[in-house]
Parts: C-alpha cells; structure tokens; sequence
C-alpha cells in the first residue's frame, strides 16, 4: 500500500513540473532476443523498460526493469523413463551509469555499466505415463551489468536505439540484444 500511495504522490509531482525542469529526463524501451550460455536454455524473447537522466551530452544515469524472457528446455531423465520439462524466467531492476560518445549531430555510440537485481524462476515438471510432478523454484540475488549501444535522433525528443547487454547471472549468463525507441522530455 505505502508503494501505491509513494507512485501516485511520485506522479503528482513530476506533472506539476515545468517542462523545463523535465529537459534532461528520458524513458526508454527496448525488445530484443535473450542467449543464455547455458546449451540446455533455448533463446527468448525479452524486454526493457527504463528511465534515466542526461548529466550532460556525455553522461546518464538509468533505471529500470528488464525481463530477459522465459527459457524451455527438456531432458529424458535416466531414472524410470521419466520425462522433465523446464520453463526458466530471469527479470529483475537493474541500474546502469552510461557514457555517451557523440559521432556526429544525430547519431552517438554508448557504453552502460551498472547492476542488475535479478530473480531466476524454474518450474519443473516431470512426468511418465500419467504420472506428474511440478514444483517451482525460485532464486535471487544482484550481478554486473554492462552493455554498448547505439542512438540515432530522428527528431530533438524521440530517438531509436540498437543495443547488447551482458548480464552476469550467478546461475546462467544472458546476453540481450535488442532495439527501441528513446523519448526525452
């Protein structure tokens, strides 16, 4: 509840800013593909969400939540021919610092690095005949971050941007590459 009542006075306030005070804020969303290094994990697709604040045309600052997708994999056990399938979700808050360089007057090169509070989720389900079993397991924790993109201005507000990011998962490394669009206020 104290969350509900912490977003509503949150957007209160930034509506009564002047547009002038909002110049250097940004929201940014990206969708893209997820490749863990695990062999087992097929790729999915995933998402981000964020918002930052230009320090000056060099460097940010961002936030936000990325969801790097829900995994598949099946493995026959070797016990009693019993078959497992997997569905494995990885999402979590990260926050980057970014350093911009520019290229020229629309388009900028970037490099981020930062944290990222994950969440691993597994259900597992295994099954023989008409017999199954299902249990979810879930583990968290806070790893690196880090990414380099691309930002090309189509007008002085609203960008596109082309970008990969490394998460260094303590359970499955994830790289995500992905495409978006930038609004600056």
């Amino acid at each position: 509840m104290l969350n509900i009542k912490w977003l509503l006075a949150s957007g209160f306030a930034l509506s009564l800013a002047t547009q002038s005070a909002l110049a250097d804020f940004y929201v940014r969303g990206t969708g893209g593909l997820s490749t863990p290094d695990e062999d087992e994990l097929d790729n999915a697709l995933g998402m981000s969400a964020q918002a930052g604040y230009q320090i000056n045309k060099y460097f940010a600052v961002q936030g936000g939540a990325t969801y790097l997708g829900s995994f598949d994999f099946e493995e026959e056990l070797d016990f009693d021919g019993f078959d497992e399938d997997a569905t494995i979700s990885i999402y979590g808050a990260e926050a980057t610092f970014v350093a911009s360089i520019p290229i020229s007057e629309k388009f900028s090169l970037y490099g981020k690095a930062g944290i990222f509070a994950w969440e691993f989720e597994a259900e597992i389900t295994a099954s023989s005949g008409n017999t199954e079993f299902s249990e979810t397991e879930t583990i968290d924790g806070t790893d690196a971050a880090y990414g380099i993109g691309g930002e090309y201005m189509l007008s002085p507000r609203l960008s596109i941007i082309g970008e990969a990011n490394f998460y260094d998962i303590d359970v499955a490394d994830v790289n995500y590459f992905g495409g978006g669009v930038k609004f600056t206020f």
